[in-house]
């Protein structure tokens, strides 16, 4: 073998462990593409090096490459589960009930800015209630502002909307983690006074603004992969006086969370939401210190829903829950779907007297291997 050869061998051979490396990473369109970059990576090789085109190396090849499509196989199946769990939660057609919503998603653009105009001189907006917004070209570069600020530059045509879904993508579009949000929240909802309903998917320099205020707004979810700390504090200065769900996703460390159990501890307050309903501390590591927290809350005795649903619930939380039966005289539903409970503690709860929403029961081996069910 010359130094030519051995030199571009490895510099192939870097460039396929680098396409790897990203393709652990990336959604199914990005691991699709990796593969065929390994494809051409090999060929390359053999090519630059005619002695490595033997039988032998050419049978490896096609079985490393099978190998690759299943290991990309099954961690795009993960994914997919991941998303598929989240939406399950809260259908699209909630969003879009009969012919009074609409989502709108980027085509062929790689910006924002096209999609803000699509949806400002769409003819149907005047009698649309419901609006989600998906993927707005390369998210996770992208923030949604060009969206946000023609709505707020242009309130009186958008003064009508109900409810508002931000970032509604699947992971194959841009990774919950990756996609980039806003600070103009607090101006978006001084400019829609009928909203009722908003859900912003994603928590990257996301910001409600310093005192998010609204006199009407009903339900607000916050769905990420680690929650980040300005959030909770402004939602303590928030004045959202018919606030009656508020659904906070926690997430980990390693993908934004930066919100503590104080932060939440300090929401859960009948003060300042005076009308709340339906309460979600969801999708966290510390699930089980949730609970105790919550038990523990002056806002617990006028909630009629409680999710910690999406996190690691252990038996250590069901016990706590079966044990303030009688705090939870004016609970009517219960949601712990994805938990790491017993099906012993599980049997427990479903006899308690309100309605228990259990599914997605994970089993593992040891407690530090415990994860929630979105994070990236």
């Amino acid at each position: 073998m010359n130094t030519t050869s051995l030199i571009i061998g490895i510099i192939l051979l870097l460039a396929l462990a680098i396409s790897v490396a990203i393709g652990l990473k990336g959604g199914p369109k990005v691991k699709f593409l990796l593969f065929i970059a390994c494809v051409v990576v090999f060929i390359g090789i053999m090519i630059y090096e005619p002695g490595l085109r033997t039988p032998k190396n050419i049978i490896m090849f096609v079985i490393a490459l099978l190998g690759v499509m299943v290991g990309l196989g099954a961690t795009s199946g993960g994914s997919a589960k991941q998303s598929e769990n989240d939406m399950e939660a809260e259908p699209l057609a909630v969003w879009l009930p009969d012919q009074n919503g609409k989502k709108y998603d980027f085509e062929f653009e790689n910006t924002p800015e096209p999609l803000a105009e699509k949806i400002l001189t769409d003819e149907d907006l005047p009698k649309l209630k419901h609006i989600v917004i998906g993927a707005w070209g390369e998210s996770y570069e992208n923030n949604p502002d060009p969206i946000l600020t023609m709505m707020i530059d242009n309130k009186e045509r958008f003064r009508h909307i109900e409810s508002l879904f931000i970032g509604d993508m699947d992971y194959d579009e841009c990774e919950i983690s990756w996609i980039i949000q806003s600070d103009r929240y607090g101006d978006l909802l001084q400019a829609l006074p009928r909203l009722r309903t908003l859900k912003i998917r994603g928590s990257t320099n996301l910001s409600l603004g310093n005192a998010p205020e609204h006199a009407d707004l009903e339900d607000l979810q916050i769905v990420c992969g680690g929650l980040p700390k300005n959030i909770a504090t402004e939602l303590q200065k928030s004045k959202l006086p018919r606030l009656t769900k508020l659904t906070l996703y926690m997430g980990v460390p390693d993908y934004g969370l930066t919100c503590t159990i104080e932060d939440l501890a300090a929401l859960a307050d009948k003060n300042l939401f005076p009308n709340l309903r339906e309460l979600g501390f969801v999708n966290s590591q510390t699930q089980d210190e949730i609970v105790a927290m919550l038990l523990a809350s002056n806002i617990l005795p006028q909630l009629e829903t409680l999710d910690i649903s999406y996190g690691c619930l252990t038996d250590k939380g069901g016990k706590m829950i079966l044990d303030a039966e009688s705090q939870l005289t004016g609970l009517k539903n219960l949601i712990i779907n994805y938990h790491f409970m017993s099906e012993d503690m599980v049997n427990k709860l479903q006899d308690l007297p309100f309605d228990v929403n259990e599914s997605d029961r994970q089993d593992y081996d040891e407690i530090d291997d415990i994860y929630p069910m979105i994070t990236e």
